[in-house]
Protein backbone atom coordinates (compact mmCIF):
# COMPACT_ATOMS: atom_id res chain seq x y z
CA UNK A 1 0.00 0.00 0.00
CA UNK A 2 1.31 3.43 -0.95
CA UNK A 3 2.27 5.98 1.68
CA UNK A 4 0.26 9.14 1.02
CA UNK A 5 0.38 12.34 3.02
CA UNK A 6 2.24 15.58 3.54
CA UNK A 7 5.33 16.58 5.43
CA UNK A 8 7.26 19.74 6.24
CA UNK A 9 10.55 18.68 4.69
CA UNK A 10 13.92 20.19 5.45
CA UNK A 11 16.13 21.37 2.62
CA UNK A 12 19.47 23.15 2.63
CA UNK A 13 20.33 25.51 5.46
CA UNK A 14 17.40 24.13 7.47
CA UNK A 15 14.86 25.74 5.13
CA UNK A 16 11.41 24.14 5.08
CA UNK A 17 8.96 23.43 2.26
CA UNK A 18 5.73 21.50 2.66
CA UNK A 19 5.56 18.51 0.35
CA UNK A 20 2.60 16.29 -0.49
CA UNK A 21 3.61 12.81 -1.57
CA UNK A 22 2.53 9.38 -2.71
CA UNK A 23 5.30 6.83 -2.24
CA UNK A 24 5.24 3.13 -3.04
CA UNK A 25 6.45 0.81 -0.25
CA UNK A 26 9.29 -1.68 -0.18
CA UNK A 27 10.73 -1.14 -3.64
CA UNK A 28 12.72 1.33 -5.65
CA UNK A 29 10.56 3.48 -7.95
CA UNK A 30 10.88 3.47 -11.71
CA UNK A 31 10.84 7.26 -11.57
CA UNK A 32 10.46 10.25 -9.27
CA UNK A 33 7.90 12.80 -10.46
CA UNK A 34 8.09 16.27 -8.92
CA UNK A 35 5.52 19.03 -9.46
CA UNK A 36 5.98 22.62 -8.33
CA UNK A 37 2.67 24.37 -7.70
CA UNK A 38 1.65 27.90 -8.64
CA UNK A 39 -0.37 30.59 -6.90
CA UNK A 40 -3.12 29.48 -4.52
CA UNK A 41 -6.63 29.05 -5.86
CA UNK A 42 -8.18 28.45 -2.44
CA UNK A 43 -9.99 31.79 -2.37
CA UNK A 44 -11.21 31.71 -5.97
CA UNK A 45 -15.05 31.51 -5.99
CA UNK A 46 -15.08 28.46 -8.25
CA UNK A 47 -15.40 24.96 -6.81
CA UNK A 48 -13.56 23.37 -9.73
CA UNK A 49 -10.61 25.72 -9.33
CA UNK A 50 -10.55 25.24 -5.57
CA UNK A 51 -10.60 21.46 -5.96
CA UNK A 52 -7.88 21.27 -8.61
CA UNK A 53 -5.64 23.72 -6.75
CA UNK A 54 -5.42 21.47 -3.70
CA UNK A 55 -1.94 19.88 -3.56
CA UNK A 56 -3.34 16.51 -2.47
CA UNK A 57 -5.56 16.49 -5.56
CA UNK A 58 -2.54 17.29 -7.72
CA UNK A 59 -0.76 14.27 -6.23
CA UNK A 60 -3.71 12.06 -7.16
CA UNK A 61 -3.90 13.44 -10.70
CA UNK A 62 -0.19 13.04 -11.38
CA UNK A 63 -0.16 9.54 -9.89
CA UNK A 64 -2.99 8.51 -12.21
CA UNK A 65 -0.84 9.56 -15.17
CA UNK A 66 2.49 8.01 -14.21
CA UNK A 67 1.31 4.78 -12.58
CA UNK A 68 2.16 2.81 -9.47
CA UNK A 69 5.86 2.48 -10.26
CA UNK A 70 6.54 6.16 -9.60
CA UNK A 71 6.96 8.22 -6.46
CA UNK A 72 5.06 11.51 -6.72
CA UNK A 73 5.93 14.74 -4.93
CA UNK A 74 4.05 18.04 -5.04
CA UNK A 75 6.25 20.82 -3.71
CA UNK A 76 4.65 23.88 -2.15
CA UNK A 77 6.43 27.25 -2.24
CA UNK A 78 8.51 28.59 0.60
CA UNK A 79 5.73 31.01 1.46
CA UNK A 80 2.60 32.66 0.12
CA UNK A 81 2.19 36.41 -0.09
CA UNK A 82 -1.60 36.47 -0.13
CA UNK A 83 -2.36 34.06 -2.99
CA UNK A 84 1.07 34.51 -4.61
CA UNK A 85 3.55 31.63 -4.51
CA UNK A 86 7.09 32.61 -3.45
CA UNK A 87 9.93 30.15 -4.08
CA UNK A 88 12.48 32.05 -2.01
CA UNK A 89 14.40 28.91 -1.03
CA UNK A 90 15.15 27.97 -4.64
CA UNK A 91 15.78 31.33 -6.31
CA UNK A 92 18.52 33.78 -5.46
CA UNK A 93 16.08 36.68 -5.28
CA UNK A 94 12.35 37.38 -5.59
CA UNK A 95 10.01 40.31 -5.14
CA UNK A 96 7.62 40.44 -2.20
CA UNK A 97 5.05 38.71 -4.43
CA UNK A 98 7.47 35.98 -5.44
CA UNK A 99 8.34 37.18 -8.95
CA UNK A 100 11.90 36.15 -9.87
CA UNK A 101 14.70 38.71 -9.90
CA UNK A 102 16.56 36.82 -12.58
CA UNK A 103 17.88 33.26 -12.73
CA UNK A 104 21.42 32.57 -11.50
CA UNK A 105 22.89 29.09 -11.74
CA UNK A 106 26.26 29.43 -10.05
CA UNK A 107 25.14 28.53 -6.51
CA UNK A 108 23.15 25.47 -7.70
CA UNK A 109 20.54 26.52 -5.16
CA UNK A 110 17.39 24.87 -6.53
CA UNK A 111 18.97 21.50 -7.32
CA UNK A 112 20.60 21.28 -3.90
CA UNK A 113 17.42 22.29 -2.09
CA UNK A 114 15.15 19.93 -4.05
CA UNK A 115 17.59 17.07 -3.58
CA UNK A 116 17.65 17.65 0.18
CA UNK A 117 13.85 18.00 0.38
CA UNK A 118 13.11 14.74 -1.44
CA UNK A 119 15.81 12.92 0.48
CA UNK A 120 14.25 14.08 3.74
CA UNK A 121 10.78 12.95 2.68
CA UNK A 122 11.88 9.53 1.47
CA UNK A 123 14.13 8.89 4.44
CA UNK A 124 11.38 9.74 6.93
CA UNK A 125 8.50 8.11 5.09
CA UNK A 126 10.62 5.12 4.09
CA UNK A 127 11.60 4.53 7.70
CA UNK A 128 7.95 4.44 8.69
CA UNK A 129 6.98 2.01 5.93
CA UNK A 130 10.09 -0.21 6.16
CA UNK A 131 10.73 0.54 2.54
CA UNK A 132 13.98 -0.74 1.09
CA UNK A 133 16.40 1.83 -0.20
CA UNK A 134 17.60 5.14 1.14
CA UNK A 135 17.23 8.87 0.63
CA UNK A 136 16.40 8.91 -3.07
CA UNK A 137 15.68 5.24 -3.57
CA UNK A 138 19.09 4.34 -4.86
CA UNK A 139 19.70 0.60 -4.67
CA UNK A 140 21.94 -2.15 -5.97
CA UNK A 141 20.48 -3.12 -9.33
CA UNK A 142 21.55 -5.66 -11.90
CA UNK A 143 23.72 -4.61 -14.77
CA UNK A 144 23.46 -0.85 -14.24
CA UNK A 145 26.34 1.59 -14.12
CA UNK A 146 26.30 4.48 -11.69
CA UNK A 147 23.61 6.96 -12.70
CA UNK A 148 21.82 4.52 -15.03
CA UNK A 149 18.04 4.54 -14.90
CA UNK A 150 16.30 1.72 -13.10
CA UNK A 151 14.44 -0.73 -15.33
CA UNK A 152 10.83 -1.78 -14.79
CA UNK A 153 11.95 -5.29 -13.91
CA UNK A 154 14.31 -3.98 -11.26
CA UNK A 155 11.65 -1.65 -9.90
CA UNK A 156 9.30 -4.56 -9.33
CA UNK A 157 11.77 -7.21 -8.20
CA UNK A 158 13.85 -5.00 -5.94
CA UNK A 159 17.55 -5.08 -5.02
CA UNK A 160 20.11 -7.36 -6.64
CA UNK A 161 23.41 -8.46 -5.16
CA UNK A 162 25.77 -6.88 -7.65
CA UNK A 163 28.16 -3.99 -6.96
CA UNK A 164 26.51 -1.54 -9.30
CA UNK A 165 23.95 1.15 -8.69
CA UNK A 166 20.96 2.55 -10.51
CA UNK A 167 19.10 5.81 -10.04
CA UNK A 168 15.42 6.33 -10.90
CA UNK A 169 14.85 8.93 -13.58
CA UNK A 170 13.33 12.24 -12.51
CA UNK A 171 10.46 14.07 -14.22
CA UNK A 172 9.98 17.74 -13.30
CA UNK A 173 6.74 19.68 -13.76
CA UNK A 174 6.25 23.39 -13.16
CA UNK A 175 2.60 24.40 -13.03
CA UNK A 176 1.72 28.06 -13.54
CA UNK A 177 4.10 30.10 -11.38
CA UNK A 178 5.90 26.89 -10.44
CA UNK A 179 7.61 27.21 -13.81
CA UNK A 180 10.09 29.62 -12.24
CA UNK A 181 11.70 26.63 -10.51
CA UNK A 182 12.24 24.91 -13.86
CA UNK A 183 13.83 28.08 -15.23
CA UNK A 184 16.18 28.17 -12.26
CA UNK A 185 17.07 24.51 -12.78
CA UNK A 186 17.85 25.17 -16.45
CA UNK A 187 20.18 27.99 -15.39
CA UNK A 188 21.92 25.64 -12.96
CA UNK A 189 22.26 22.83 -15.50
CA UNK A 190 23.73 25.31 -17.97
CA UNK A 191 26.22 26.47 -15.35
CA UNK A 192 27.17 22.88 -14.58
CA UNK A 193 27.70 22.18 -18.27
CA UNK A 194 30.14 25.09 -18.41
CA UNK A 195 31.71 24.28 -15.01
CA UNK A 196 31.55 20.47 -14.69
CA UNK A 197 33.68 20.26 -11.54
CA UNK A 198 31.27 22.37 -9.50
CA UNK A 199 29.12 19.36 -8.55
CA UNK A 200 32.15 17.41 -7.38
CA UNK A 201 33.01 20.26 -5.03
CA UNK A 202 29.46 20.36 -3.65
CA UNK A 203 29.34 16.58 -3.16
CA UNK A 204 32.70 16.57 -1.38
CA UNK A 205 31.77 19.46 0.90
CA UNK A 206 28.09 19.21 1.88
CA UNK A 207 26.83 21.54 4.56
CA UNK A 208 25.78 20.09 7.89
CA UNK A 209 22.11 20.15 6.94
CA UNK A 210 22.89 18.28 3.71
CA UNK A 211 25.08 15.50 5.04
CA UNK A 212 22.32 12.99 5.72
CA UNK A 213 20.55 13.57 2.40
CA UNK A 214 23.78 13.36 0.40
CA UNK A 215 25.16 10.38 2.27
CA UNK A 216 23.65 7.80 -0.10
CA UNK A 217 22.95 9.56 -3.39
CA UNK A 218 25.29 12.31 -4.42
CA UNK A 219 23.92 15.47 -5.95
CA UNK A 220 25.55 14.82 -9.33
CA UNK A 221 23.63 11.52 -9.63
CA UNK A 222 20.36 13.23 -8.76
CA UNK A 223 20.94 16.03 -11.27
CA UNK A 224 21.98 13.47 -13.86
CA UNK A 225 18.62 11.73 -13.44
CA UNK A 226 16.64 14.74 -14.76
CA UNK A 227 15.06 13.50 -17.99
CA UNK A 228 11.89 15.50 -18.57
CA UNK A 229 10.91 19.13 -18.03
CA UNK A 230 7.21 19.96 -18.36
CA UNK A 231 6.15 23.61 -18.39
CA UNK A 232 2.45 23.38 -17.55
CA UNK A 233 0.55 26.55 -18.49
CA UNK A 234 3.22 28.70 -16.89
CA UNK A 235 2.88 32.44 -16.57
CA UNK A 236 3.82 35.47 -14.49
CA UNK A 237 2.56 39.00 -14.06
CA UNK A 238 5.99 40.11 -15.25
CA UNK A 239 8.57 38.83 -17.69
CA UNK A 240 10.44 35.65 -16.82
CA UNK A 241 7.81 32.92 -17.25
CA UNK A 242 10.09 31.08 -19.69
CA UNK A 243 13.86 30.99 -19.90
CA UNK A 244 14.98 33.18 -22.82
CA UNK A 245 18.70 33.62 -22.14
CA UNK A 246 20.43 32.19 -25.25
CA UNK A 247 23.59 31.37 -23.32
CA UNK A 248 21.68 29.34 -20.74
CA UNK A 249 19.54 27.52 -23.30
CA UNK A 250 22.48 26.68 -25.55
CA UNK A 251 24.55 25.33 -22.67
CA UNK A 252 21.55 23.33 -21.44
CA UNK A 253 21.08 21.84 -24.92
CA UNK A 254 24.80 21.05 -25.12
CA UNK A 255 24.55 19.14 -21.86
CA UNK A 256 21.92 16.89 -23.39
CA UNK A 257 24.43 15.34 -25.81
CA UNK A 258 25.32 12.78 -23.17
CA UNK A 259 22.04 12.95 -21.21
CA UNK A 260 19.01 12.67 -23.54
CA UNK A 261 16.16 14.83 -22.25
CA UNK A 262 12.74 16.15 -23.20
CA UNK A 263 11.38 19.65 -22.66
CA UNK A 264 7.67 20.06 -23.31
CA UNK A 265 5.63 23.24 -23.10
CA UNK A 266 1.96 22.61 -22.31
CA UNK A 267 -0.37 25.58 -22.59
CA UNK A 268 -3.92 26.91 -22.86
CA UNK A 269 -5.38 30.13 -24.27
CA UNK A 270 -5.47 31.37 -20.66
CA UNK A 271 -1.72 31.96 -20.83
CA UNK A 272 -0.68 31.75 -24.48
CA UNK A 273 -3.46 34.06 -25.75
CA UNK A 274 -3.49 36.58 -22.90
CA UNK A 275 -3.55 40.03 -24.52
CA UNK A 276 -2.82 41.71 -21.20
CA UNK A 277 0.35 39.67 -20.80
CA UNK A 278 1.63 39.20 -24.37
CA UNK A 279 5.14 38.50 -23.12
CA UNK A 280 4.11 34.99 -22.02
CA UNK A 281 3.54 33.81 -25.60
CA UNK A 282 6.53 35.83 -26.82
CA UNK A 283 8.83 34.20 -24.27
CA UNK A 284 7.49 30.76 -25.08
CA UNK A 285 8.19 31.23 -28.78
CA UNK A 286 11.65 32.63 -28.12
CA UNK A 287 12.58 29.78 -25.77
CA UNK A 288 11.31 27.22 -28.27
CA UNK A 289 13.16 28.85 -31.16
CA UNK A 290 16.49 29.12 -29.34
CA UNK A 291 16.37 25.50 -28.19
CA UNK A 292 15.44 24.17 -31.63
CA UNK A 293 18.22 26.20 -33.24
CA UNK A 294 20.71 25.03 -30.62
CA UNK A 295 19.78 21.39 -31.22
CA UNK A 296 20.16 21.84 -34.98
CA UNK A 297 23.58 23.43 -34.54
CA UNK A 298 24.70 20.65 -32.22
CA UNK A 299 23.62 18.00 -34.67
CA UNK A 300 25.54 19.67 -37.50
CA UNK A 301 28.63 19.77 -35.33
CA UNK A 302 28.53 16.06 -34.55
CA UNK A 303 30.45 13.53 -36.63
CA UNK A 304 28.40 11.32 -38.99
CA UNK A 305 28.58 8.38 -36.59
CA UNK A 306 27.12 10.53 -33.80
CA UNK A 307 24.26 12.10 -35.75
CA UNK A 308 21.61 9.80 -34.34
CA UNK A 309 22.85 10.45 -30.82
CA UNK A 310 22.74 14.21 -31.41
CA UNK A 311 19.17 13.97 -32.66
CA UNK A 312 18.13 12.13 -29.52
CA UNK A 313 19.95 14.55 -27.21
CA UNK A 314 17.12 17.01 -26.57
CA UNK A 315 13.57 16.81 -27.82
CA UNK A 316 11.54 20.02 -27.58
CA UNK A 317 7.86 20.48 -28.34
CA UNK A 318 4.76 22.47 -27.47
CA UNK A 319 1.28 21.08 -26.81
CA UNK A 320 -1.96 23.02 -26.90
CA UNK A 321 -4.95 22.31 -24.68
CA UNK A 322 -8.44 23.86 -25.02
CA UNK A 323 -7.22 25.52 -28.21
CA UNK A 324 -9.80 27.83 -29.75
CA UNK A 325 -11.79 28.18 -26.54
CA UNK A 326 -12.31 31.45 -24.74
CA UNK A 327 -9.58 31.94 -22.11
CA UNK A 328 -10.73 31.38 -18.53
CA UNK A 329 -9.26 30.43 -15.17
CA UNK A 330 -10.96 27.06 -15.04
CA UNK A 331 -9.15 25.81 -18.16
CA UNK A 332 -5.87 26.88 -16.55
CA UNK A 333 -6.40 24.38 -13.73
CA UNK A 334 -8.11 21.73 -15.84
CA UNK A 335 -4.98 21.34 -17.91
CA UNK A 336 -3.76 19.21 -15.00
CA UNK A 337 -6.52 16.69 -15.72
CA UNK A 338 -5.91 16.58 -19.47
CA UNK A 339 -2.13 16.78 -19.29
CA UNK A 340 -0.31 14.31 -21.55
CA UNK A 341 3.12 13.37 -20.28
CA UNK A 342 3.97 10.66 -22.81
Amino acid sequence: MRSVGSICAQGILGQINKIYYSIAPKRVPLQNVVLFVGDSGADIPDEVVQHLSRPEEMVSIVESKVGQKADVFVVCPSRYEGPFACYDHMLRGTTAAGDPLGYHGSDIKACRHIHALLSDVQLRVGADSNRSGDGLSRHQGKGGEQGENVTEEEAVEGPRRVPRTVVPRTILLGFSKGGVVLNQILAELAFLEDHPHSLVEVDNNPSGSERNSLAHLQLRDFVGSFEEFHYVDVGLNCRGAYMTDPRVLRSFAAGCRTRPRRLIMHGTPRQWCDRRRPWIAEEKERCLSILQEACADLQKAMSPTDNQRAYEGLKVEERWYSKGEKPNLRMHFRILESLELG
